[in-house]
């Protein structure tokens, strides 16, 4: 599973994309794998970001602008208020404000591979932090959000898991995102103290 999610040449990393590029027949076995089971989001992503910097590190012997990290963030549409995350908040996927969940995504490139390293849940201070009374504590236990957290905007975030892709020894060069990042002081010049350019 962790290999064929981190694979660059696997462009839909749905359960079937996944499945077939691992040789399955179908998507149970990975369905299986993630429903029925019980395991460390967090572990996972740690063994992706490895894998990643690995096939990163391999691409980048023939760039001359090394290895890069993309932040960007993607959204699902939700109907209901008990996701974990959930709130009204703009989605590019829907071009407008909706109820949705959103993540936040970094990307390895180098060469001409590009996969992801890191995926972290948003969640909206109004509605998951803030509000009359425990709101948003009663909302947060409700989804099983481990109590130590604490809200972080979405460059917040982004900062974070370029650290933790530093401490996996991912040899960044350099970064990139939209406004939302480009905007946020600390994660500029956390690339600037790291010798890492950045757009």
């Amino acid at each position: 599973y962790i290999s064929a999610i981190s694979s660059p040449s696997l462009q839909g990393k749905s359960a079937w994309g996944l499945a077939e590029h691992a040789g399955y027949a179908s998507p149970g076995p990975f369905q299986s794998l993630i429903g029925e089971n019980k395991w460390s989001p967090d572990a996972a992503w740690e063994r992706i970001a490895v894998r990643a910097g690995k096939l990163a590190k391999e691409e980048s012997e023939n760039d001359p602008l090394g290895i890069g990290i993309i932040f960007d963030e993607t959204a699902d549409v939700k109907r209901g208020k008990k996701t974990c995350g959930v709130g009204y908040q703009y989605a590019g996927c829907a071009g407008k404000v909706v109820n949705c969940s959103t993540w936040v995504m970094a990307s390895l490139t180098a060469g001409t591979m590009r996969t992801w390293a890191a995926a972290d849940l948003f969640l909206p201070e109004k509605d998951w932090f803030t509000g009359s009374g425990e709101t948003g504590k009663a909302r947060r236990r409700a989804a099983g959000v481990p109590g130590k957290m604490r809200f972080a905007t979405k460059p917040q975030i982004a900062l974070r898991q370029l650290r933790r892709m530093r401490k996996l020894g991912a040899g960044i060069s350099y970064g990139g995102g939209d406004e939302v990042y480009g905007r946020y002081g600390k994660l500029l010049q956390d690339h600037e103290r790291h010798g890492e350019a950045y757009a």
